[in-house]
């Protein structure tokens, strides 16, 4: 997968969105090679900690421009999170049934993150990100991007 009109324009936001992209590369060219088992469990690390950091970022973009979609937008992170902790429940204790347990579970983790990039990615993060490009007149977009990375 390739980092094209995939740019938001906003700096935090696409620096997430790049190192899912290359996590994706990873995980296409493990399972090419069959050896998905092991980094299986750090793409799903990866996952939860970009679930919750990339969402909790965007979300105090939002909030503080008055994005007016946040609603939407927020219910999308939360199912995102939620199919990342499924991942993850998988990952810990896998299905007896399934014969290639690691290898089922990378296509799935595969199929997650490819169906974000383009169903929320290139479509809800750039709609975000041209309301927070046009709202740099009235607000100060590096004060939010220093809130984004404040330690909660």
């Amino acid at each position: 997968m390739e980092w094209t009109n995939l740019s938001t324009g906003v700096k935090t936001i696409d620096e997430h969105n790049r190192r899912l992209v290359s996590m994706i590369n990873k995980l296409v060219t493990a399972i090419k090679e069959q050896s998905c088992k092991y980094i299986i469990g750090d793409v799903i690390s990866f996952l939860e900690e970009y679930s919750v950091n990339h969402c909790a970022a965007e979300e105090v973009y939002m909030l503080y421009c008055g994005y007016p979609e946040y609603r939407l937008h927020k219910k999308q992170h939360n199912k995102f999170i939620d199919d990342v902790i499924e991942l993850k429940k998988e990952s810990l204790n896998p299905d007896p049934g399934r014969q290639c347990a690691s290898y089922e579970l990378s296509v799935e983790t595969n199929r997650l993150m490819t169906d974000w990039v383009f169903d929320h990615i290139a479509d809800e993060d750039k709609k975000l990100g041209v309301f927070l490009n046009e709202c740099q007149g009235c607000i100060n977009i590096h004060n939010a991007e220093h809130l984004a990375h404040k330690p909660s």
